[in-house]
């Protein structure tokens, strides 16, 4: 499997149930299915979506196996701070919310399952991606991002750490241990290639990429090297790159107080 997130109780029954087959996409959702508290996952094969959804005070989730051929209707709505995912099959409805960070995978998900199922799926945006991994969801690729700068000195400190980890991921860590497989298994080019960034973005993540390297103190020459391909890939402005660096240089300039 190499959706690193998933508990490892999920990942063991997947691997006997789909043995040799490779998941096409996975959603953690917020919360359990259909409104329950507790904690749910989507995962999607070739021929099956599988539902797994648990209780807080449960140690063991409930596995749905549901043929793609079952499913009778998929669409996502999406609201300002969340989604939710509901799949229709001629028996009963199921409802997942998914965070903002998730929502772009609901996307893909219903996208895939529609063309598997040969429905008519509903995702109220417009231009949505076909796999998981087509477009990465901006948070989580900012936290994957910033990883190739604090990893590019050869250690990374415990204040790099904390910051991807509570700063970027807010704590969350289904968030980082998705963001740690998406650095393992991509260059920086081919990671970047997948972020959907506009000027603000762009900007933002730079911002971030500068403020880890900055972080103890020093900019290292092989940090610079890590920014310095961010910008030639996103083709950022110089005039913009300039701007970021210079008030994070005087924001980190914490001598002067002293």
């Amino acid at each position: 499997m190499d959706f690193g997130f998933l508990p490892e109780q999920i990942k063991e029954q997947l691997a006997e149930l789909e043995s040799g087959n490779t998941a096409l996409c996975a959603i953690r959702s917020s919360g359990g299915l259909s409104g329950k508290p507790g904690e749910s996952y989507l995962v999607s094969f070739v021929e099956h979506l599988y539902l797994f959804d648990r209780a807080f005070n449960e140690r063991v989730f409930t596995m749905r196996q549901l043929p793609y051929s079952e499913i009778s209707a998929i669409s996502l709505n999406r609201g300002q701070f969340s989604s939710e995912l509901q799949i229709s099959t001629s028996t009963d409805s199921i409802t997942a919310k998914l965070s903002s960070v998730e929502a772009e995978n609901g996307a893909s998900l219903a996208n895939r399952v529609e063309k598997s199922a040969k429905i008519n799926s509903s995702v109220n945006t417009d231009n949505q991606p076909t796999t998981c991994e087509d477009v990465i969801p901006p948070l989580i690729g900012l936290a994957a991002t910033v990883m190739f700068v604090a990893t590019s000195d050869g250690t990374v400190s415990a204040a790099e750490n904390d910051f991807i980890r509570k700063v970027i991921c807010s704590d969350n860590t289904a968030v980082f241990n998705h963001a740690v497989t998406l650095y393992e298994q991509h260059e920086l080019e081919t990671l970047v290639s997948k972020l959907q960034l506009d000027r603000q973005r762009k900007l933002c993540f730079l911002a971030n990429m500068l403020e880890i390297g900055m972080i103890d103190g020093v900019l290292h020459g092989v940090e610079q090297k890590v920014i310095d391909e961010f910008v030639r890939l996103t083709d950022i402005d110089s005039d913009d790159f300039e701007t970021v660096r210079n008030v994070l240089l005087i924001k980190n300039q914490l001598s002067i107080l002293y």
